[in-house]
């Protein structure tokens, strides 16, 4: 699991160095130019942190974001680099470890050191704590595909949720429900009647998102919640909501 991530900026930066054929002589005439910020090396150290933190808790999540931005700041431009690596990684829905639940400490450091001039790191850290661990998610009802209304929080059910925005056409939708339905432990916990799927088709429900009850900024877009709405999990990959059943199973 632990690839090693490379990007466009990296390939430029080693393109730039080998281009041009041979070293050409310094000019003491002028300045040397700054150095540039070791890329491959700092995407490398965010993965295996992305890695690592994945499974841990809050307070390990705001060490390791902190540990990282003040390494990346003893470079010249490191840190303007590591942040732009942590926002492309993070917060980008299209990347393949996108989680806002991990953006959090990186934006909460970033603006505590006054690195917001322009509001925008509020505004995302303002959608990273929507609907996030520990917070009461909105109830609210839905059509179904039957013709029927749904509630998502059922009074008097003990049963866990697990809430699935998706659409027909989304093919990364299909393959999310598919390692849901062939994941044993939630097979089990549904069986055993402490699981439910909340399937949200958004194709019927589009006020869910434009009542701005929840964040939906690409899909699928899951929610693992408590029977009371309290968010357990917010957009876990289907790896980490089988690891979370697979560890209540075993204890």
């Amino acid at each position: 699991m632990r690839e090693l991530i490379v990007s466009a900026i990296a390939a430029a930066v080693l393109c730039a160095a080998c281009a041009g054929g041979g070293t050409p002589r310094a000019d003491s005439r002028k300045p040397a130019p700054a150095a540039l910020p070791d890329t491959a090396a700092l995407e490398q150290r965010f993965a295996d942190l992305a890695f690592e933190l994945e499974l841990s808790d809050d307070a390990a999540r705001q060490r390791g974001a902190r540990e990282y931005l003040r390494r990346s700041a003893d470079e010249p431009g490191g840190l303007a680099l590591a942040a732009e690596i942590a926002d492309r990684y993070l917060f980008d829905p299209e990347s393949p470890v996108y989680s806002e639940a991990l953006y959090i400490p990186f934006l909460e450091y970033l603006i505590s050191t006054g690195r917001d001039s322009t509001g925008l790191l509020g505004e995302k850290l303002a959608i990273c704590r929507r609907n996030a661990p520990g917070t009461k998610a909105p109830d609210f009802s839905y059509a179904t595909p039957g013709g029927g209304r749904e509630r998502l929080l059922k009074p008097g059910t003990a049963a866990d949720i697990i809430l699935f925005f998706h659409d027909p056409d989304c093919p990364r939708c299909r393959t999310f429900a598919e390692a849901m339905r062939t994941s044993e432990a939630i097979d089990r916990r549904i069986a055993e009647g402490t699981l439910r799927i909340a399937a949200v088709d958004l194709s019927l429900n589009s006020s869910v998102e434009a009542d701005t009850l929840y964040e939906i900024r690409a899909t699928p877009s899951v929610y693992l919640l408590r029977a009371d709405g309290t968010v357990v999990l917010k957009e876990p990959s289907p790896q980490r909501l089988d690891i979370e059943f697979s560890a209540r199973t075993d204890n």
